[in-house]
């Protein structure tokens, strides 16, 4: 039997399993597909997730408020109860005794007294060990800069002006663009939308840091290419080894801009 999970109310996926505390909360996915987890998360708050188990139909919910961490891959394995009919369950048609004497009873005729009994189906259970990749997916209490940035993010949804200026901020020097970091697209909204820069110098944020495209026609995607068998994907700038969640630090397509120049 399955598991789902769906975030704010929205779309749902398969998880395996699941552990929540005061500071944050654990996912695991069990041979799922990288690429569709990472964005199933994407980079703003989490308010609320909802976990379903189809087996027992119960369907429950979380208030979470948190921001995605890390993303965890690693060849592993599972066990998982397997449940077998062995028979079907039935019911018997028995006299009804009585408990004290111990004999039957019958009615007011001399009849005896009959009720059904149901015999529960026969199940037989065994645990079954399955190898494969499983994906620990980490968030944490989002911080006061996560809240801040994400209410920006939305009222810049609804401002017309945005769009405007965040296309002419295209045209700023390195130098400039630092300064206004806030107005330029997110990665992976452009990850999600399969966006493709035409022009070399394509500015866009990721991990907070503003970033710009080395060459013409580059498509913003999920790299699954660099995936290997044990690796740590993070959000935070603690991690600088770590193999990015959306390929773009390890990617020669994109530079990162210094701001070593920058006045702020």
């Amino acid at each position: 039997m399955a598991k789902y999970l769906s975030l704010n109310n929205t779309e749902q996926i398969e998880y395996y399993d699941f552990y929540l505390t005061k500071t944050s909360c654990i996912f695991k996915f069990f041979d799922s597909d990288y690429s569709t987890i990472a964005v199933f998360f994407g980079d703003d708050i989490i308010k609320n997730c909802t976990l379903y188990d189809d087996e027992t139909s119960i369907k429950t919910s979380y208030s979470l408020d948190m921001k995605l961490k890390s993303i965890q891959s690693e060849n592993g394995s599972i066990t998982i109860k397997k449940n077998t009919i062995i028979k079907e369950g039935y019911f018997t048609e028995e006299n009804l005794v009585d408990t004290e004497t111990g004999e039957e009873i019958v009615d007011e005729d001399g009849n005896r007294v009959v009720q059904k009994v149901f015999h529960p189906a026969e199940i037989e259970s065994e645990k079954i060990t399955k190898n494969g990749t499983i994906i620990t997916v980490t968030l944490e209490n989002a911080s006061i800069n996560d809240r801040i940035n994400s209410l920006s993010k939305k009222a810049n949804k609804y401002d017309l002006s945005y769009d405007v200026v965040s296309i002419l901020a295209q045209n700023l020097s390195d130098d400039d663009a630092v300064k206004f970091i806030d107005i330029y697209p997110l990665f992976i909204d452009l990850a999600t939308q399969n966006f493709v820069a035409k022009d070399e110098g394509y500015k866009c944020v990721y991990n907070g840091e503003l970033y710009k495209t080395t060459t013409d026609n580059v498509p913003f995607i999920v790299d699954k290419n660099q995936e290997s068998e044990t690796m740590t994907l993070s959000l935070t700038d603690n991690y600088e080894n770590d193999i990015p969640v959306y390929g773009i630090i390890n990617n020669p397509n994109f530079k990162k801009i210094s701001v070593d120049k920058a006045v702020i």
